[in-house]
């Protein structure tokens, strides 16, 4: 799936507007970001492909043994390169399935592994918009990898000194929860509410706050 393709126009103005309601009682800067997948995970096409390889040769094997006249069992009618052939075939397919379905490729990577790829990829858009560099290093970044479907939350060096890992891990449940049953919206706005809650007991809002980043969503497709 699009990432941009999660929500619908009204419901990304619901979130935009919960980053309002949110920022309205914080100095932090909350950003929202999707992204349609965050690694390539080519281990696992790999897999895939060598799976799909030898399914090929076993059914090639099956339906080309033969009984000959005065043998005792089955002999292959298949040569070396025929089998080879086989094997290279099918894991071309299987690979290049699990290219074009990048699920496939899932089957054989681990939650940790998708975990920290996720990670390292909201790391990367924490820098990419602008969150990191706020002014008074309050900038928050919700990232929602749809392909994994795994949660990150990440906050500059001011938040993450003052919040604890516990809180991002229940924004994160709430972010999934709402996927999961499909109230994507419904799930970000509740998360996004929670943690203008929070921050507004550690870095409340005043009369000069400027609003650094934009409060639209951000799309990786």
């Amino acid at each position: 799936m699009k990432a941009s393709r999660l929500l619908s126009k009204d419901q990304q103005q619901e979130v935009v507007d919960a980053i309002v309601r949110a920022e309205s009682k914080t100095s932090a800067e909350i950003v929202v970001c999707v992204a349609a997948r965050s690694g390539r995970y080519d281990r696992g096409e790999d897999l895939i492909g060598v799976a799909v390889g030898c399914i090929a040769v076993a059914v090639g094997w099956l339906l080309f043994q033969g009984a000959h006249d005065e043998s005792w069992g089955l002999t292959l009618d298949l040569g070396l390169l025929p089998i080879l052939a086989l094997f290279v075939g099918g894991f071309l397919v299987g690979a290049t399935a699990a290219t074009y379905l990048p699920v496939l490729g899932l089957f054989f990577t681990s939650r940790r592994e998708m975990a920290q790829v996720v990670r390292d990829r909201a790391q990367i858009a924490f820098q990419r918009f602008g969150v990191r560099g706020t002014r008074a290093a309050t900038g928050v970044l919700i990232y929602i990898s749809l392909l994994e479907r795994t949660v990150a939350v990440v906050g500059d060096a001011a938040v993450e000194e003052a919040v604890g890992t516990a809180t991002w891990d229940e924004l994160r449940d709430q972010v999934i929860a709402g996927i999961v049953s499909h109230r994507p919206a419904e799930g970000l706005t509740r998360a996004i509410d929670r943690a203008g809650d929070v921050l507004a007991e550690f870095m409340p809002g005043s009369h000069d706050d400027v609003d650094e980043l934009a409060n639209h969503l951000r799309f990786i497709d």
